[in-house]
């Protein structure tokens, strides 16, 4: 900090005590320490799993609703619903996926509205293998939530593993050890 001239800027920095220290009732360093979630780049941090899923999770499945039902009325074929789906309405909550945990029944809620967008709120004509399938192997490429919430998940992991040393590694890996994995540092 003292060769670039950076500096904490006190009155935008908002810090929340996590685990175990949860309870703890301290506001070092002169910033503000909210009991309930702090808010970065649009998500909620809480260390209550309730209060963080009606924070992120709940407004982004009504958003998800509305931008279909926007859509439900105009005549599209399936793949035009499918390339909505995947453009306009799941690009929201990817980011989501990345950054925390998804509980099951949410990943339900959203694969089922993109169902019933897709088919019209109908009985579906295809069966949902072939609809999630690749095109070049006669699916339609409609996008299933659960493989794209897995799949960020498992990006984490890969970055996590790949070699060059990064100063966000320092975190994952003392959990690791703590719960007995190792680190390669």
């Amino acid at each position: 900090m003292l060769c670039s001239g950076l500096e904490l800027n006190t009155s935008k920095t908002e810090a929340l005590w996590l685990g175990s220290n949860k309870h703890r009732t301290g506001t070092p360093f002169g910033i503000r320490w909210p009991k309930d979630y702090v808010n970065a780049l649009g998500i909620c941090f809480s260390s209550d799993q309730n209060s963080s899923y009606s924070k992120n999770l709940q407004p982004k499945l009504l958003s998800l609703e509305k931008r279909l039902n926007v859509w439900s009325s105009r005549d599209l074929t399936l793949y035009g619903k499918i390339n909505i789906v995947k453009s306009l309405a799941l690009s929201k909550l990817t980011f989501v996926s990345t950054v925390l945990p998804i509980p099951k029944e949410f990943v339900t809620s959203v694969n089922k509205q993109i169902v019933g967008f897709v088919w019209s709120h109908k009985n579906p004509k295809i069966k949902r293998t072939t609809m999630i399938g690749d095109r070049k192997k006669g699916g339609l490429g409609m996008p299933d939530f659960e493989v794209i919430n897995n799949a960020s998940k498992a990006v984490w992991v890969k970055r996590l593993l790949a070699p060059e040393c990064a100063t966000w590694k320092l975190l994952p890996f003392d959990y690791l050890r703590d719960v007995g994995g190792g680190t390669p540092f």
